[in-house]
């Protein structure tokens, strides 16, 4: 493997290893193949616009989405993805669609706050239903277009909720230095966590 392709031992400590850790060889192989061809400048790394050519699903992302999934793998904050940030969030966006098309049972095409509160739980994030309730309905609100609002979650906004529950995840677990899922928390660092978490715009 090229030296470039592989991770330190910090980017694995992080979000991006757990997905990283889940790529097979075979399955590395194609990803690497697929960072290549989408690479077309031999920079080693992939912009959010560049992600937006990738088809997840049988689907492009839009450049919104791209931008909130680059930004949760993004770990060196350079504005682009190398070849193990690409790698993990291949793993994590692929994850994504797999928990939305198992639960979205009658193939309408988007789920309810019961099925997104199975298909979280099966991408590893497991809540109360009425904490999913909260973050369904802001992203629905996302995607209200003039009168029109349909309820529930389209993969779209399904993949934006879950690029925001990743980023808080990534900023929570940098707190979380024993990994018992609690922390203690003062006001000074509740503001620190609050700036490096993203913004969902309404």
């Amino acid at each position: 493997m090229n030296q470039s392709y592989r991770p330190t031992q910090q980017q694995m400590q992080g979000m991006g290893g757990q997905y990283y850790n889940q790529i097979a060889p075979q399955e590395l192989n194609e990803i690497r193949n697929m960072f290549a061809a989408v690479d077309k400048d031999g920079s080693g790394s992939i912009t959010a616009n560049e992600l937006t050519t990738i088809q997840f699903g049988g689907r492009l992302l839009t450049l919104a989405t791209a931008k909130m999934l680059v930004s949760v793998f993004d770990t060196d904050r350079s504005g682009s993805i190398g070849f193990f940030e690409y790698a993990a969030l291949h793993k994590f966006i692929s994850s994504m669609v797999l928990a939305f098309t198992t639960h979205d049972r009658d193939r309408s095409g988007r789920i309810d706050v019961r099925e997104a509160a199975d298909a979280v739980g099966q991408a590893g994030f497991r809540f109360q239903v009425s904490t999913i309730q909260t973050l369904v309905t802001r992203f629905e609100r996302r995607a209200m277009y003039g009168a029109v609002h349909q309820s529930g979650l389209d993969m779209e906004t399904f993949l934006q909720m879950c690029a925001y529950l990743g980023q808080v995840k990534s900023t929570f677990d940098v707190q979380d230095t024993d990994k018992d899922g609690w922390i203690n928390i003062n006001l000074e660092n509740l503001v620190l966590m609050s700036c490096t978490m993203p913004t969902i715009e309404v």
